[in-house]
């Protein structure tokens, strides 16, 4: 497989993540969150296996920066800023305490607890602002990802090293154990993803690339999440080995449409999944914001009080009476058309 089709390949494995990312934020029906909530999230986390390169082994400080420069760095940044702007938000209306999703976080904040928030952030990398709910994801990463080099570099074989943490996931979340609010057993679950994601590809499979294997995967996946379903942010003890199966199995489904959409013809179509698997996190940062254009119209067009504007992270109400593809186009385009701009402006000031 050539570079050039590898890199293209992921690129739009990337796309089709965010993309369903922001479908299963956008109030879609149970049954279409059941199915994504089985791949979703862990394909970011085994992507993140799947392009780790065998040199860092060798060099753990290069490692440790590309982390801290690639994670934690903008995930702080952002953090802070929407962190800074939590009292606009309140003000005018987007955070309340009647529609939003936590009380707590639903009123102006105090200098004592903005410092709070922000030493919290800083140590944990979790920013507890509705508006970037999506971050959680990023502290996982962030601290599996050390979890997965530190067991890798221990114990060398990912043939030991992946039911390892499978077991310590189990045992994380069957005794409920949380360590120092850095590792949950989620972290410690995220890190069995991106150790499979990197021992995939060191065993050079590539069963994902059939459309046999694709289209078998979707019917199973299908047919399993109409009885049973979790998610990533929501699973027990004997979930873990299920969900780990089919979250393996839809993700390898995925890299296989990637692969298959990268074989492609130029288009523009493939031009726009190159685009936004380059730009995920912009949209991982700015979906839930665009929604509120949405509930916007919404409160427009039916009257309804302002304070619905806070509904989190759609006005589910709507959502569900068939507003959900109009929340998931410009959960997606906005993003996308405000970092095409940026480039666009960037470039030509950079060229002049």
């Amino acid at each position: 497989m050539a570079d050039k089709t590898f890199n293209s390949g992921v690129t739009i494995a990337k796309a089709i993540a965010i993309i369903l990312m922001v479908l299963g934020h956008s109030g879609c029906p149970d049954a279409v969150n059941h199915f994504l909530g089985l791949m979703r999230m862990p394909l970011f986390f085994l992507m993140s296996g799947y392009c780790f390169k065998a040199k860092y082994l060798t060099d753990g400080g290069k490692y440790l920066r590309r982390r801290v420069t690639g994670v934690y760095v903008p995930c702080v940044k952002w953090g802070l800023i929407f962190l800074l702007l939590h009292n606009a938000f309140c003000y005018v209306g987007l955070y309340n305490a009647e529609y939003g999703a936590n009380p707590d976080t639903a009123s102006p904040y105090s200098l004592g607890v903005t410092a709070h928030s922000c030493a919290t952030m800083l140590l944990t990398l979790v920013p507890n602002e509705e508006l970037i709910g999506g971050y959680w994801f990023l502290h996982d990463l962030f601290f599996g990802s050390l979890i997965f080099y530190f067991m890798l570099r221990l114990l060398r074989k990912t043939y030991v090293t992946i039911p390892l943490l499978l077991v310590l996931t189990m045992l994380m979340s069957y005794r409920g154990i949380e360590l120092y609010y850095f590792i949950y057993p989620r972290t410690v679950f995220a890190s069995f993803f991106i150790t499979v994601g990197y021992a995939y590809k060191e065993a050079r499979l590539h069963l994902e690339q059939t459309w046999g294997y694709i289209l078998s995967s979707i019917l199973v996946i299908a047919i399993v999440s109409t009885q049973w379903h979790s998610n990533f942010l929501e699973f027990g003890c004997t979930d873990v080995i299920p969900f780990a199966i089919f979250a393996v199995m839809g993700s390898l489904m995925i890299f296989g449409v990637g692969e298959r959409m990268s074989e492609m013809r130029e288009s523009r179509l493939k031009s726009f999944f190159m685009y936004v698997g380059g730009k995920t996190f912009n949209v991982l940062t700015w979906h839930m914001l665009s929604f509120k254009l949405v509930s916007l119209a919404i409160i427009l067009i039916y009257s309804l009080p302002w304070n619905q504007i806070a509904g989190f992270p759609v006005i589910a109400e709507y959502a569900s009476r068939g507003w959900f593809p109009v929340y998931f186009v410009i959960g997606v385009i906005v993003p996308i058309a405000w970092s095409y701009w940026y480039d666009k402006v960037k470039n030509k000031v950079n060229s002049e």
